[in-house]
């Protein structure tokens, strides 16, 4: 199984080096560091890949999440074991916000 999840792992890892290798040589610095911005303003296909976008960010953050709050509110029950999160989901929150200009840096 060890085996499997460093397969998979190294696969993912090339995969997203050989796409942004091509994606470099094939727009070169003509992309801006977020990419939505380099899209069209209108609604097709700029629009659409924007709200693709919240979307695919709304969905998985739960999961990208999870371990961490697993760990926040283990060895509590009932409202408890939720304060903690909301603690963490508040401070993600204002971070974003804080540094909602300066994307590049966070995202870096």
């Amino acid at each position: 199984l060890e085996y499997v999840v460093v397969g998979a792992t190294a696969a993912v890892a090339l995969a997203y080096a050989l796409f942004g290798i091509a994606c470099s040589l094939a727009f070169g610095r003509r992309v801006d560091v977020i990419v939505a911005e380099s899209l069209p303003q209108t609604w097709w296909p700029g629009g659409l890949v924007r709200l693709a976008y919240v979307l695919v960010v709304l969905v998985t953050f739960p999961l990208q999440l999870f371990p961490v709050s697993d760990l926040v509110s283990r060895g509590r029950q009932g409202w408890w074991s939720a304060l903690p999160r909301l603690a963490l989901v508040g401070v993600l929150a204002l971070l974003a916000f804080a540094f909602r200009h300066r994307l590049d840096h966070v995202v870096s």
